[in-house]
C-alpha cells in the first residue's frame, strides 16, 4: 500500500508546475552525472524517436541473417549511406528484437543486399512484437536496393485455419 501511495504522490507532484520543476532537477543531475548521462542521454533521445516520431523508421527490409538464405526484418533508419571505399556503400539498418522491438543492433549492410519488404511500418512492428503470430496474408520480399542487382525474391506466408 505504501509502494502504491508513494507512486500516486509521484504522479500529483509531476503533473504540477513544482513536480515538473523537480523533475528537470532530476533530469539535469542525471544528464551531468559521468556514464549515466551518456546513457540517459542516449536512452531517451531513442525512446522519444521511436515512439513519438512518425519517421524514426524509413522503410522496412529483409536482410539475409545470421546466416546466407535466412532472412530478418529491419528498418531503414536514414536517408544517409555509409562509405566503406572505392565504389562501395552500406545503408544504417535497425535490427529489432522479438518481442520488444526497443532493443536490437544496427547493421550497415550494402544496398544489394537490403531487400524492399512489402509491408508498412505498423504491419512489420505487429509482426515483430508478437514473434510472427500476427503477420499478414501475403509477405513479400522484391528486388534489392541495390542499383546493380535487380534480383526479386518472393516469399509466400498463407494463413492457415486453427483447428478447435
Amino acid at each position: 500500500f505504501l509502494f502504491l501511495a508513494l507512486i500516486y504522490s509521484i504522479g500529483v507532484l509531476a503533473s504540477h508546475l513544482i513536480g515538473r520543476k523537480l523533475l528537470k532537477m532530476w533530469e539535469g543531475l542525471l544528464r551531468h552525472t559521468p556514464f549515466i548521462g551518456l546513457v540517459y542521454n542516449t536512452s531517451k533521445q531513442f525512446t522519444e524517436t521511436f515512439f513519438t516520431s512518425r519517421y524514426a523508421f524509413r522503410q522496412v527490409v529483409a536482410i539475409e541473417y545470421p546466416r546466407p538464405g535466412t532472412y530478418a526484418l529491419g528498418f531503414l533508419t536514414s536517408d544517409r549511406s555509409w562509405s566503406l571505399g572505392p565504389k562501395r556503400t552500406a545503408l544504417t539498418v535497425y535490427l529489432p528484437n522479438t518481442p520488444n522491438p526497443t532493443g536490437g543492433r544496427i547493421l550497415l549492410v550494402p544496398p544489394e543486399r537490403c531487400f524492399k519488404v512489402d509491408l508498412s511500418i505498423e504491419e512489420a512492428v505487429k509482426l515483430i512484437v508478437s514473434g510472427g503470430m500476427i503477420s499478414p496474408q501475403k509477405l513479400v520480399i522484391t528486388k534489392s536496393l541495390g542499383k546493380e542487382n535487380a534480383k526479386t525474391l518472393a516469399a509466400t506466408v498463407r494463413k492457415k485455419p486453427v483447428k478447435t
